[in-house]
């Protein structure tokens, strides 16, 4: 009667081992499913990084510009102040002489 049993236990728990051993195939399949998600997310977060640092790169040298243009502004209107006080000065000077006629 006892060897009855066991026979029915063991064949209960190769089933049992049966069943888990097929979900541990198909949490396998699963898992290399979600690792290639991961390895894809990895390879978009490289491509951005790069992108991103393509940016900096390029919002630097833009600022760099921008800032070369400004000290090129300043210089031009430092010069056509320069140029307005010496047209103003020319002037004055020319009011204040006597005219020859």
């Amino acid at each position: 009667d006892e060897m009855f049993f066991l026979q029915i236990e063991t064949s209960q728990g190769q089933a049992k081992l049966g069943d888990l051993k097929k979900h541990l195939v198909e949490v396998d399949v699963e898992l290399g499913g979600l690792r290639t998600i991961v390895s894809q997310a990895e390879g978009r977060l490289k491509i951005n990084e790069r992108e991103t640092e393509a940016l900096q790169l390029r919002y630097r040298n833009i600022q760099s510009v921008v800032e070369r243009c400004n000290v090129q502004i300043g210089e031009e209107v430092r010069m056509q102040g320069e140029s307005r006080d010496a047209i103003e000065a020319r002037d004055a000077a020319d009011q204040n002489r006597p005219r020859v006629r």
